[in-house]
């Protein structure tokens, strides 16, 4: 398909979801937040009961994701797989704990479960491009010729000196990335308006909708014209 083509039916689907958390009414019960039904002269008294159980349980869940050092394992296909369904393992386990706030993000989706019935998470490969302006003067033309060929790297500047070297000044860009782990705040996810299970395995259309400062589109690569 054109990319028109998909970024119409995504925004057709988009227009047409909705919220997948009642999140509002879940958030009071736990802060134990009045309900709208209380009568003047008589007892405000609210139950934490919500909260009390959420925390009490709390413990435990994160206690069987978190022990052992081990959020997923891969099982091996044949004695030989053994030692790379281990390196997988702990290689998941690094990337999750390690390289994100994986504590964190564990402990936010369990709590949203406990209080939604569900907790999302979101994977993916976040990379970024970095330009670095290096300058380079009292060069010869085999030196030239050499600073030319840096990958990634483009002449901005070049001047020619009466000596015969050669000034430069060059850009390179370099990319790094990571894979990034989020968990994605209830109010902020959107289904198809149709789906009708807490599963998300057969739902059509998924969405995370968030605001971002003009800035962080800069930074994310977007064309300031178009923002």
């Amino acid at each position: 398909m054109e990319q028109t083509e998909i970024l119409s039916i995504i925004a057709n689907e988009l227009s047409g979801s909705a919220q997948f958390f009642d999140y509002q009414r879940p958030l009071d019960y736990y802060l134990g937040n009045p309900d709208g039904r209380e009568v003047k002269g008589r007892s405000s008294v609210i139950s934490t009961d919500v909260a009390d159980a959420i925390e009490w349980i709390m413990p435990q869940v994160m206690k069987s994701f978190t022990q052992n050092n081990e959020i997923v394992v891969f099982d091996p296909i044949s004695p030989e797989d053994e030692l790379q369904a281990d390196l997988e393992s702990q290689f998941t386990y690094d990337v999750l704990m390690k390289d994100n706030d994986g504590f964190i993000i564990i402990h936010q989706i369990v709590k949203d479960a406990l209080m939604q019935n569900n907790g999302i998470i979101k994977v993916f490969y976040d990379s970024e491009t970095n330009a670095v302006v290096e300058e380079y003067t009292g060069l010869t033309q085999d030196h030239v010729v050499a600073v030319a060929q840096i990958p990634n790297s483009e002449i901005i500047e070049f001047t020619p000196h009466e000596d015969g070297s050669f000034k430069l000044k060059i850009v390179i860009q370099s990319t790094k990335g990571k894979v990034t782990v989020e968990s994605v705040p209830p109010e902020q996810f959107r289904v198809n308006s149709d789906h009708n299970s807490i599963n998300l395995d057969r739902a059509r259309f998924t969405a995370h909708v968030f605001r971002k400062t003009v800035s962080d589109l800069i930074k994310d690569g977007f064309d300031p014209a178009l923002i």
